[in-house]
């Protein structure tokens, strides 16, 4: 028997009473859990494994870790009700918890992106307003897990620390400094996307959403990231590919 705390990534009902569920735990990683009578109203274990939620689980646990373990009880600590989401809401949401059940392997610990995942999951359910940017926050430093972080630390031509970087190079995704560009940029809102970066690069997850933003910059963020996702880390959600179009943002 093993005590696992985690997050309910996704849950998924087979034949009638039987169901699935992906959780990404603190103690073991990635995880599958068998259960049986989830749709049973006088279930215990109902609310403890809802897709979106927080929850604590006794489990049989498995040696093989790629196998499915089944759970004995579950405690819900936290989630959130979908039913009182904005669609937004929920393709941000859903898109974090894809990206990190598509990323993380059985078995695998790590407690430095647990904790990550932790913070931001915190910081969604305490804001229901200003949960774009806690979601951008989220994809912009993730990308730390999967390979790909953006280097806003340096400046991409003289690879220098330097106070005040003027323009942002798309394709290697890093910042200019305004002693190697010689030729202003002529996108007016450029220092206030750089601040923006720059700000969600070091802040804690639960600043983000009690910060007050430049919505264009928000969205001109988020279609960068989405490429980012879809092109190089080579995630094609259904969620990534709305958020792609901005009609919902």
């Amino acid at each position: 028997m093993s005590i696992v705390n985690g997050f309910v990534l996704n849950n998924f009902t087979f034949e009638d009473n039987k169901s699935l569920i992906s959780v990404f735990s603190k103690e073991n990683g990635l995880i599958n859990l068998y259960a049986l009578g989830l749709q049973n109203e006088k279930s215990k274990n109902k609310y403890s494994t809802l897709k979106f939620s927080k929850s604590e689980f006794e489990i049989f646990q498995t040696k093989d870790p790629e196998k499915m373990s089944k759970l004995k009880t579950g405690k819900l600590i936290y989630g959130i009700d979908i039913s009182t989401m904005t669609y937004e809401d929920y393709l941000y949401i859903t898109t974090i918890f894809q990206v990190v059940e598509k990323t993380s392997n059985f078995g695998e610990v790590n407690i430095r992106k647990y904790k990550f995942v932790n913070d931001v999951f915190l910081a969604f359910v305490n804001h229901k307003d200003g949960r774009f940017p806690i979601f951008l926050y989220f994809m912009l430093n993730y990308l730390d897990f999967v390979g790909r972080k953006w280097n806003l630390v340096t400046c991409l031509k003289c690879n220098k620390r330097v106070n005040k970087f003027v323009d942002f190079n798309l394709k290697e995704r890093q910042f200019i400094c305004f002693g190697c560009e010689k030729k202003p940029n002529e996108d007016l809102k450029m220092e206030l996307f750089i601040k923006t970066l720059e700000y969600f690069s070091f802040a804690k997850a639960g600043k983000i959403p009690v910060e007050t933003y430049d919505s264009q910059v928000l969205v001109k963020i988020n279609r960068i990231l989405m490429d980012e996702y879809k092109n190089e880390v080579g995630l094609m959600t259904t969620s990534i590919g709305e958020l792609s179009k901005g009609r919902f943002i």
